[in-house]
């Protein structure tokens, strides 16, 4: 199987590619999204009526990703820079835009759309097992925060 290109070149450290990496991504910040952004191996969900099959497909498609470790290293980089650098901050809201609107396409089916909040009250916990308890997120995890985040009321429209 080949490596996808963002992976290739955030592994990459000829000089001969640089001008190339420079024109496809002015930012370094702009790779990092790229390759989180990349799909996985683990596939990806299907839309469907049922919110909580389709967040518990969600959320093991977030597994999937995470597990590989240049994914991982580049969600950390771009959340510690996006305080001090703006390209970083620009790609971290990109970044959540992107999958707010994913998710939500998904849930289209269902007549649910959920808010930003309410998108990080589901990833919320699955991003804390695997950065901050660095355990693994099974299945039975992922029921229960999806268990959780239903039991949350919906937020009332400003």
């Amino acid at each position: 199987m080949s490596r996808p290109p963002a992976a290739k070149a955030a592994s990459s450290g000829r000089d001969s590619g640089r001008q190339t990496l420079y024109r496809h991504w002015p930012a370094k910040s702009g790779l990092l999204v790229d390759l989180i952004l990349e799909g996985s191996d683990g596939g990806y969900p299907e839309p469907g009526a049922d919110p909580a099959v389709v967040a518990a497909e969600w959320l093991a498609s977030l597994r999937a990703g995470l597990r590989d470790p240049a994914r991982r290293a580049a969600v950390l980089a771009v959340t510690a820079q996006a305080d001090t650098d703006p390209d970083s901050a620009q790609a971290l809201a990109q970044l959540m835009a992107d999958r707010l609107a994913a998710f939500n396409d998904l849930l289209k089916p269902s007549g649910t759309q959920v808010t930003a909040e309410e998108y990080t009250v589901l990833s919320g916990p699955v991003l804390a097992r695997v950065f901050f308890d660095r355990a693994e997120v099974t299945d039975e995890f992922i029921a229960s925060a999806v268990e959780h985040w239903l039991a949350v009321p919906p937020e009332e429209p400003a």
